[in-house]
């Protein structure tokens, strides 16, 4: 054997076969004949490996090719990663009634988002004519402010639409704003040489203002965030500066800062020391922060819960806002709660919520459109073909809203479904025919849409049938299978109740079973022990001989010994009297 390597070892003898022994025996006997072969094959190739060396040096180098696949696949890319593939665009032909209108709306937003709403609107709209008027009204509400690139981007929009736009003014607006930028940071650095807890505070808040109207969204948190820090701690002041954390971070993007001062800000409104005077609009404020969190988390149902609470909110709250101070529009939450609800909400849900609700139906009414109005109650009624055609025209009216824009689909997808989930609920076969006529689609569509629901288990036991074009139901109904438990156990406890009888009858008339023997072969075998023993039971006869003690007999024929070993664990002595020879005495004294 080679070394280092051990024979090989019967192990256990005992336990192996003669085929297997004869097997190892042939293994070692033939162990020195396979070392011979491997030595003389080692021997014969090492000639040929030393000479291999010298032969290659003397050998002509042959130049192999390579393949122009594996040249490509080797070289790797020298410029910088190519970039992400931009999201499609998806445009509506959802018209705005009264532009006009709709920008005076948006005054509740700082004015680079108002600015960059109204370039949404004009990117997404199909009709022309509101696009370019949608443009130039950004390009009017930027000119004022001081952020150069909301300028420039508005006018070079209302140039591509074919409009005249003029950015000659961004560059002065630029300059100005950063003027009152390093006049807000002279007065924070003067207010913190002067230890003034107060002036640094505003001047804080004056510098995160000024970072806002330049549209640098970062150094803004931070600024809020500082001048919080120099609040007084349950005061008004410190839950204004959060919530201005909360909706700038909401507007960068930031969402576990919003998470964060969402909590804090609620935690400091429930202080017994803060003014209740201005809580609604504290509150609806830090709702639609947690709302487009929860967006873009894609929990739906809690987005639905904060829409349709802002919904209800706004009836209480007056139309005067501050600029700044709002990340969603007061305009735009009737529109969301509406098809966030339909499309999270379960039938029971949207009565408790919507349906019932005063002061959501009276937002609907006031700051509602026409399809926001009439969707829920086209859901709850199960007027699907309307439910359906509400649905697609709140897709296209969101589309326009660059906060619920990119889950529109997916909400819209979402409504159908629990749609179809509520139309076969109450049916263990639906004919999909007829369900295609209630809703207004194609059969082959709806078909399509019923089978991926049936493969996510959203329709329950429901199974599409192909051949009879149906949805039947896969398993019996709750009530058979009650019934069918309730027959078994009764089964089950009629088979107790006999085996109970039948034993009962057998101790009143002392029948007992005779057991395998096991004493000592003189005596021709234990004739059996106490049945409380655990052994066959003895003869009646045999034991009232005895006195009827099970246990001076044992003691009779095999000594301490043997009881020790036949008794059972738990076995107590005052379970059989000594005196006692009745059989059913013994039966109910036993445990």
């Amino acid at each position: 054997p080679r070394r280092g390597r051990r024979p090989a070892r019967l192990a256990n003898a005992h336990s192996c076969t003669p085929a297997l022994l004869q097997d190892v025996l042939v293994s070692q006997q033939c162990q020195p004949a396979i070392a011979v072969s491997r030595a003389g094959r080692r021997a014969a190739t090492e000639a040929p490996r030393r000479g291999r060396r010298v032969a290659r040096a003397d050998a002509p180098t042959e130049i192999m090719e390579t393949p122009p696949e594996a040249v490509e696949m080797a070289v790797e890319p020298t410029g910088p990663p190519a970039p992400a593939p931009a999201p499609e665009l998806v445009r509506t032909s959802f018209v705005i009634p009264d532009l006009t209108a709709f920008a005076t709306g948006l005054q509740a937003l700082s004015r680079p988002q108002r600015v960059k709403r109204l370039l949404f609107v004009a990117d997404r709209s199909i009709n022309v004519d509101q696009a370019k008027r949608a443009a130039e009204l950004a390009l009017l509400e930027a000119a004022p402010g001081g952020d150069a690139s909301s300028i420039r981007a508005a006018a070079q929009k209302v140039q591509d639409l074919g409009g005249h736009g003029d950015s000659t003014q961004a560059d002065a607006a630029d300059t100005q704003s950063r003027d009152m930028l390093r006049k807000a940071e002279a007065d924070l650095a003067r207010a913190r040489t002067a230890r003034d807890k107060s002036a640094t505070k505003t001047a804080y808040a004056n510098v995160a203002a000024c970072h806002v109207e330049r549209g640098d969204l970062a150094p803004a948190v931070k600024a809020f965030s500082r001048a919080r820090d120099h609040c007084q701690a349950g005061s008004s002041d410190q839950v204004e500066a959060c919530v201005m954390v909360a909706v700038t971070a909401a507007a960068h993007g930031a969402w576990s800062n919003v998470a964060s001062y969402c909590a804090k800000a609620e935690h400091a409104l429930d202080a017994p020391g803060v003014a209740k005077n201005n809580n609604t609009t504290h509150r609806r404020r830090l709702r639609t922060c947690k709302l487009a969190s929860h967006l873009d988390g894609k929990r739906y149902a809690e987005a639905a819960r904060e829409a349709v609470a802002v919904a209800s909110g706004l009836v209480d709250e007056d139309d005067d806002a501050t600029p700044g101070f709002d990340f969603v529009p007061s305009q735009d939450i009737a529109a969301q709660a509406a098809l966030l609800a339909v499309s999270s909400f379960d039938r029971a849900q949207l009565k408790s919520l919507c349906v019932d609700d005063a002061a959501y139906k009276t937002t609907l009414a006031q700051r509602g459109s026409t399809a926001a109005k009439d969707v829920v109650e086209a859901c709850y009624a199960g007027d699907y073909a309307k439910a359906l055609a509400f649905i697609a025209a709140l897709g296209d009216e969101l589309a326009l809203d660059p906060v619920l824009a990119p889950h529109s689909t997916v909400l819209k997808e979402k409504a159908v479904d629990r749609l179809i989930a509520q139309y076969c609920k109450p049916y263990k076969t639906v004919d999909l025919a007829r369900m295609a006529s209630a809703f207004s689609l194609e059969q082959t569509a709806l078909e399509d849409r019923v089978a991926r629901l049936v493969g996510s288990g959203q329709l329950g036991d429901l199974r599409v049938d192909l051949v009879d074009h149906a949805l039947r139901s896969s398993t019996s109904s709750k009530r058979d299978a009650a019934l069918r438990d309730v027959l078994e156990r009764g089964n089950s406890y009629l088979s107790e109740v006999r085996g109970l009888l039948l034993r009962t009858s057998c101790v009143e008339h002392d029948l007992v079973a005779r057991g395998r023997a096991t004493g000592p072969a003189e005596r021709g075998g234990l004739r059996g022990l106490d049945r409380w023993a655990g052994g066959a039971p003895l003869a009646a006869a045999s034991r009232r001989s005895r006195g009827g003690d099970a246990r001076r007999m044992m003691l009779d024929d095999y000594g301490e010994a043997d009881v020790a070993a036949t008794t059972p664990r738990g076995f107590s002595d005052g379970i059989i009297a000594a005196d006692d020879d009745d059989d059913d005495d013994e039966v109910l004294d036993a445990p």
